[in-house]
């Protein structure tokens, strides 16, 4: 294939903390390390640029639903305006939703960031919204020429949930931007710039706090092996609809001053708090496609445990057998812990981290894969 034009519907230009919204942004500076250009709209940024890769903010993700809508149509009239061949990679099935039916020939690429009314039912959301989420789920799938997922697993769940045709997904993994996700100079420095001992150990874990994400199970499991590693605490990254309840979990332990909520961390900050910890924890129980934060640990140099849930083995397997925990309970995951602390030279070290992040997730090397799928697609 020769010329095509890329467009891009994402949900927001500034991450949020959530993985969807990060992988957004990474693939757009993946696709610009490569010199491919896109225009890309989103809410809650500013426009930037024009030419080779724009940037157009459709305004705030605050905004009352009919206004984002509009602000959706507006904007894929462009789309539609442009002659083909073009591809239409969307983040967010609502968004995509809002799209115009015809975009006079546009190949719409689905980056299938998980399933919107299954993560809904987990976090606690009524009947009528979660069948509303699967039918728009449904309907945007269902005007899909082709699918990329992050993982194996999710690959699966795409055939399985909603019967899409296996040859219409593209298996290609996150990136991280292993420039800003770099091992730390100093870690005493850092430590001691966000107030944390330098005479003790420090688990981090930073996650959205609802329930698919083991919050609830990693405090216990912690509680399990706090006093045998009495030099030890946890610090937690992330907001939620959990906190209130987690920090009462954490009071009922007695353990205020060995555990530690963080609150949310803005993307440029989370290097230093990956590379002032010892190792880092992905503890999710459940719907997890790939896992970023999983990859920024590595890239930072830090290992990292994960559950055996989603695509988190698959983005860490092939590094080591011994970042994968045994199961998803507060047993297994405690577990890891206890041996994670008690044998730490049984974890890869900090230079087996990096190169491995360095060799397979860089944000050049996986734009080059998912605009070789963008080729092939728009080709047809």
């Amino acid at each position: 294939m020769s010329a095509f034009t890329i467009w891009q519907l994402g949900m927001h230009f500034r991450p949020s903390g959530g993985g969807a919204d990060r992988y957004f942004d990474s693939l757009l500076a993946g696709l610009e390390a490569i010199g491919r250009p896109f225009t890309a709209a989103a809410f809650d940024g500013a426009t930037t640029g024009g030419g080779k890769f724009q940037r157009i903010s459709l305004g705030a993700s605050a905004a009352p639903i009919w206004k984002r809508r509009a602000a959706i149509r507006t904007w894929g009239a462009g789309v539609t305006a442009e002659p083909s061949p073009k591809i239409l990679a969307s983040h967010f099935a609502l968004y995509s939703f809002f799209l115009p039916g015809d975009l006079n020939g546009a190949r719409r690429v689905v980056h299938f960031h998980g399933p919107w009314a299954e993560e809904a039912a987990a976090s606690g959301a009524g009947a009528a919204a979660v069948f509303c989420k699967r039918a728009i789920e449904r309907r945007v799938y269902s005007r899909a020429d082709h699918f990329i997922t992050l993982s194996g697993a999710f690959r699966t769940l795409l055939v399985e949930k909603f019967g899409v045709a296996p040859e219409r997904i593209s298996v290609v993994p996150g990136a991280v931007d292993v420039e800003k996700f770099r091992p730390a100079e100093n870690r005493n420095v850092i430590r001691q710039r966000l107030g944390w001992p330098l005479d003790r150990r420090a688990v981090f874990c930073v996650r959205r706090l609802v329930a698919r994400m083991g919050i609830a199970e990693l405090i216990e499991a912690f509680a399990g092996i706090a006093a045998s590693h009495a030099d030890t605490d946890l610090y937690i990254g992330g907001r939620g609809e959990m906190e209130s309840g987690l920090r009462d979990q954490v009071r009922k332990l007695g353990l205020e001053s060995r555990i530690f909520f963080c609150g949310f961390i803005p993307d440029d900050d989370l290097p230093g708090y990956y590379g002032a910890s010892d190792f880092s924890i992905v503890p999710s129980q459940k719907l997890e496609g790939f896992g970023l934060v999983a990859l920024e640990a590595l890239a930072c140099g830090v290992p990292v445990l994960v559950t055996p849930v989603g695509g988190l083995p698959e983005a860490v397997a092939e590094l080591s057998g011994s970042l994968l925990l045994e199961g998803t309970s507060p047993s297994a995951i405690a577990g890891g812990l206890f041996r994670a602390l008690g044998q730490p030279s049984s974890l890869p070290s900090s230079g087996e981290c990096r190169a491995f992040a360095e060799k397979n997730y860089s944000l050049p090397a996986i734009a080059r894969r998912v605009a070789d799928v963008y080729a092939r697609v728009a080709s047809r």
